[in-house]
């Protein structure tokens, strides 16, 4: 039996501490996650930022995970759909996104370790602040 509650809690540390960032710590938002994931998929992850929010720290932003919904495949149990809920904003407008993805973990020891990543989409909804 996959307990999909300690997934679920997995992929949540794993998306939080990728998508919960402000401009102050921005560049520091993969530092401790090396050991839940493939590093090709920590590079693909890294290549996803924005050049303006890694160039310029004169903008303030933030982002949030403000929601986390996991799908298990039935077929295959270690294999997931992922539906993340992200707001990110800045003294000038704000972004409300969805985002999809599907992932694959393999049981280490006591824990999981993300060994594919796909992502799937968006969908955006901008406002002016």
């Amino acid at each position: 039996m996959i307990p999909i509650k300690k997934i679920h809690l997995f992929l949540d540390k794993f998306f939080g501490e990728i998508q919960n960032y402000t401009e102050k710590d921005y560049g520091k938002r993969f530092d401790g996650i090396e050991n839940m994931a493939n590093e090709s998929i920590l590079q693909e992850m890294k290549g996803a930022g924005s050049e303006v929010e890694t160039a310029s720290h004169n903008i303030e932003f933030e982002n949030k995970l403000t929601g986390l919904t996991v799908y298990q495949d039935r077929e295959k149990p270690l294999h997931f759909f992922i539906k993340m809920e992200l707001e990110y904003h800045t003294k000038t407008f704000e972004n409300k996104s969805y985002f999809l993805a599907e992932v694959t973990l393999q049981k280490q020891k006591e824990d999981y370790f993300m060994t594919n990543y796909t992502a799937l989409g968006s969908i955006q909804q901008t406002t002016e602040a």
